[in-house]
C-alpha cells in the first residue's frame, strides 16, 4: 500500500511538473520573449487554458502527502519552513500576476504586473528545486527545522538552478510551439540556448 500510494504522489507531482512547468516557465522569459502588449497577450492566452488546471494537480499532491504521508509532510514542513513559506508565497504572486496584469488597459501596470510574475515564477521553480535538493539529503533524524547552511548546502541550490534552468526551457519550447511569428521565434532561439545548460544542470543534480 505504501508503494501504491508513492506511485499516486509520483504521478501527481509530475502531473504537476509537466502542466504547469510551462507556465512557470513561461512567466519566467514572458518579457523575454514578447516585446509588445499585444506579443504578451498572445502567449498568455496560449498558456491560459492550462492555468488553473496545472495548480490543481499540485493542490491534490499536496492532499496526497497529508493524507497518506502524515509523519513526511509534518516532519517536510517543519524542516524546510522558511523555503515553504517562500515558495506559498511565489505561488500567491504568480497567481496573482497572472490575473491582475490584464485587468488594468495601462501599459505601465501591466509591466509592473509582468515583472513580478517573472521574479515569482523563478522564486518558485527555484524552491522547488530547493525543497527537492533537501529531500534528496534526506531529512533530519530528530524532528526541527534544519540548520541555515544545511538548507542552503550545495546540493539544494545546484537543484534550484538546475529546475529554474529546466522550467525556463519547459516554457521556451511550449511559447515555441504554441505562438506563431516573433514570439514563437524568440522562444525557440531561447529553447536553443537553456537546452544544454538545462541538461548539464540537471544531469549534475542528478
Amino acid at each position: 500500500m505504501d508503494v501504491l500510494w508513492l506511485c499516486v504522489l509520483g504521478l501527481m507531482l509530475g502531473g504537476w511538473f509537466v502542466l504547469d512547468g510551462f507556465v512557470i516557465g513561461t512567466g519566467m522569459l514572458l518579457r523575454r520573449v514578447a516585446r509588445t502588449p499585444d506579443e504578451r497577450r498572445t502567449v498568455m492566452a496560449a498558456v491560459g487554458p492550462y492555468f488553473l488546471a496545472g495548480e490543481v494537480w499540485l493542490v491534490v499532491s499536496a492532499g496526497v502527502l497529508i493524507a497518506a504521508y502524515p509523519d513526511l509532510e509534518k516532519s517536510a514542513f517543519t524542516a524546510f519552513r522558511p523555503v515553504v513559506v517562500v515558495l506559498v508565497c511565489c505561488w500567491v504572486l504568480r497567481s496573482a500576476s497572472i490575473w491582475f496584469r490584464a485587468r488594468r488597459p495601462e501599459e505601465a501596470t501591466q509591466r509592473r504586473w509582468e515583472r513580478l510574475l517573472a521574479g515569482a515564477s523563478a522564486g518558485f521553480a527555484a524552491c522547488w528545486g530547493l525543497v527537492l535538493g533537501n529531500l534528496a539529503q534526506g531529512l533530519p533524524a530528530v524532528s526541527g527545522q534544519v540548520s541555515f547552511g544545511t538548507l542552503f548546502g550545495v546540493l539544494p541550490l545546484l537543484g534550484a538552478v538546475a529546475m529554474v534552468a529546466l522550467l525556463a526551457l519547459h516554457g521556451a519550447a511550449f511559447t515555441a510551439a504554441r505562438t506563431t511569428g516573433e514570439p514563437s521565434r524568440r522562444a525557440a532561439a531561447e529553447a536553443r540556448r537553456l537546452a544544454l545548460p538545462a541538461a548539464g544542470l540537471l544531469l549534475a543534480a542528478a
